[in-house]
């Protein structure tokens, strides 16, 4: 199984939004928002079954100790996770 794997330097909780920029795809095409949860490791994983083939934007969001942060990263799926 595929994953998309962010190790954090602080416990992360919040929400992961991932929205296709694939001219395949719908244009637009998002998924409904994860809920993420680093616990005290630190690492969050996420697996990537649920994303089409395709260009793929992904915005994280979350509060530290008082503080919100927010990071955008691009992925590219490149063939089915089985």
């Amino acid at each position: 199984m595929k994953n998309l794997s962010l190790n954090f330097g602080h416990p992360v909780q919040g929400k992961a939004r991932f929205s296709s920029s694939s001219p395949g795809l719908q244009n637009g095409l998002k998924k409904q928002p994860l809920t993420i949860d680093t616990n005290e490791s630190n690492l969050l994983e996420i697996p990537l079954t649920h994303l089409e083939l395709g260009f793929w934007k992904v915005i994280f969001d979350w509060k530290y100790d008082g503080r919100n942060y927010s990071y955008r990263t691009e992925l590219e799926i490149t063939d089915l996770v089985i």
